[in-house]
C-alpha cells in the first residue's frame, strides 16, 4: 500500500471519528447532560463543547 493512500486513510478516519466525537456530545446534551459532565467525559474543553453544541 503506498504511503499516499495509508495517509488518505488515515485522515478519513479521523475524520469519521471527529464526526462521531461531535455527534455524541450533541446527543448526550440534547439527553440533559451539562456541559462539564460531557467535557470531562471525552477530554474535550468546556469551550469546546459549547462550540460544538451551538
Amino acid at each position: 500500500m503506498s504511503t499516499d493512500l495509508l495517509q488518505q486513510l488515515l485522515e478519513v478516519d479521523q475524520k469519521a471519528r471527529e464526526q462521531e466525537r461531535i455527534h455524541l456530545i450533541q446527543n448526550f446534551f440534547n439527553l440533559g447532560v451539562s456541559i462539564k459532565i460531557i467535557a470531562e467525559a471525552t477530554s474535550v474543553s468546556v469551550e469546546d463543547v459549547k462550540r460544538i453544541i451551538k
